[in-house]
């Protein structure tokens, strides 16, 4: 299923950023015509990849008076938690 890939590109998205634009662009793309369950996984997906942006931007220049690290990890973590709960629940065709 496209929604299992757009999750797992999230997830690697902590890592590399290209990732997350993978997952957002499928998440978008699909959104649209997909059935109410999935939907809501699309738009999970979309609502986790800006957070996590708006976090990583935030957090990226203040490492250079080591305080980014914090909000970075935030990001990180909270995107790994959402990532995996998104991803089971879409296993289990289980709303978002």
């Amino acid at each position: 299923m496209v929604v299992l890939l757009a999750w797992g590109f999230l997830l690697a998205g902590i890592f590399t950023f290209i990732f997350g634009i993978v997952a957002v662009v499928i998440a978008y793309a699909k959104r649209g015509d997909a059935p109410p369950l999935w939907q809501s996984h699309y738009s999970a997906v979309i609502r986790m990849f800006w957070i996590w942006l708006v976090l990583t931007c935030i957090g990226v220049p203040l490492t250079l008076i080591l305080i980014g690290y914090i909000p970075l990890a935030i990001a990180a973590v909270w995107t790994a938690a959402v990532g995996v709960v998104g991803f089971i629940k879409a296993l289990e065709s289980r709303p978002a």
